[in-house]
């Protein structure tokens, strides 16, 4: 069954992007753009332009506080960028350098609890906590120092789950718990091998790890009796599909992905798994790389391939983003660039 049909076109992909009154803050990744775009309107704007690197692509994610869009930088040697909505102002915000050799992606979600934003590690190495007001940092250690800083991610992905935050592992088999409240971290006693796993969930008592491969089954863990099982599509499924992108809506989680054209609905309840192919008649293979909550029960479905385009993906209908810059938006980025630099 076919779920999702693309045009055989070239679409501007992005990963760091945030949601505010129905429009995307995005920012460009092939020049230094911020871009608005419209979810109404379908408008796009060039609403000001990042001056703190040389280079383009340096923000992997974004998150929304109040009339602030932050975004978090590619690499641990540059800074997170605060695009204030209200007067079109861009600061900047030096972090720590890890402690370990950290190049690339240095955190993967962001959780708000309260006035602090905790930000997880990807090739970090420890949790780090930023009060949103003070601007105060703190490094967190939760016990990652002695396999953090390889060529693999540390972790892959994490959720945050009644002031708990779940941390799914990569390069090494320790499912870690934080709990914010108490500033805790405890080892969750699910055995699982490194490697294998990119996204994990805990709802209702039950904790889920999904594969990067499907063929591995997904992992499913009761909390309170420390039992697990595997769940497989059925003994004679064979696919290569990489899954490093997915989500939950109410009893089902979604995989999309990095690699493939083929997508899977994982029923929680029922522990069936569902394969959907994504069909746009050309063969193509679809490459998509996150999604996190927005306004209105949606995801922002994002990617990093043109072929692939970022999606808002609802409980009811999936709406592809087909950002159309201006014709002179170059012309303006160069503009607002030069105006800066007086």
């Amino acid at each position: 069954m076919n779920y999702l049909k693309f045009d055989k076109k070239e679409y501007l992909t992005f990963c760091a992007a945030a949601e505010c009154d129905n429009r995307l803050y995005i920012s460009d990744p092939n020049n230094r753009g911020l871009i608005e775009y419209n979810l109404n309107s379908k408008e796009t704007k060039i609403k000001n332009i990042f001056m703190a690197e040389n280079d383009r692509n340096n923000y992997c994610s974004a998150f929304l506080y109040n009339d602030e869009i932050w975004f978090l930088p590619v690499r641990d040697n540059q800074k997170i960028a605060i695009y204030d909505i209200s007067n079109n102002n861009i600061e900047y915000m030096a972090i720590p350098r890890s402690e370990h050799k950290c190049e690339y992606l240095p955190f993967w979600d962001s959780y708000i609890v309260g006035d602090k934003v905790y930000l997880t590690p990807a090739y970090y190495d420890c949790l780090l906590s930023i009060d949103l007001i003070s601007k105060e940092i703190e490094r967190i250690d939760i016990g990652i120092y002695s396999y953090s800083g390889d060529i693999h991610a540390t972790y892959k992905s994490s959720c945050l789950e009644r002031n708990k935050i779940y941390f799914c592992p990569f390069n090494n088999t320790e499912v870690k718990c934080y709990d914010v409240s108490d500033n805790t971290i405890e080892n969750i006693p699910v055995q699982v091998s490194s490697g294998t796993y990119t996204d994990i969930y805990v709802k209702e008592g039950m904790l889920y790890l999904m594969p990067q491969k499907l063929t591995d089954g997904i992992l499913k863990y009761n909390l309170l009796d420390e039992s697990q099982q595997v769940i497989r599509v059925d003994d004679n499924y064979e696919d290569s599909t990489h899954y490093e992108c997915s989500f939950i809506i109410n009893n089902c989680i979604y995989g999309l992905p990095y690699n493939g054209n083929t997508m899977y609905i994982f029923d929680c309840l029922d522990n069936k798994i569902e394969i959907r192919k994504i069909d746009d008649d050309s063969g193509s293979l679809f490459s998509y790389y996150s999604a996190q909550e927005i306004s209105g029960d949606r995801l922002l479905v994002t990617s990093n391939n043109g072929k692939t385009p970022c999606l808002i993906w609802g409980k009811d209908n999936v709406e592809i983003i087909d950002v159309k810059l201006p014709d002179d938006f170059f012309i303006k980025e160069l503009l607002m660039e030069l105006e800066e630099r007086r």
